[in-house]
């Protein structure tokens, strides 16, 4: 579990960070683009799971 966190606070959401570094996560929630957003979803539940 911590790994994951660890991991997660070193390396923004994969799909996300193609877009932008910093703004990807509010980038990807205002306009979600095709599959991205099932991953994008999955992806923030994992750290929320935290």
């Amino acid at each position: 579990a911590s790994a994951r966190r660890e991991k997660a606070a070193q390396n923004p959401p994969k799909k996300r960070s193609r877009k932008a570094p910093a703004q990807s996560d509010a980038a990807e929630t205002a306009h979600p683009e095709h599959e991205d957003t099932e991953m994008e979803i999955q992806g923030d539940d994992v750290v929320r799971d935290m």
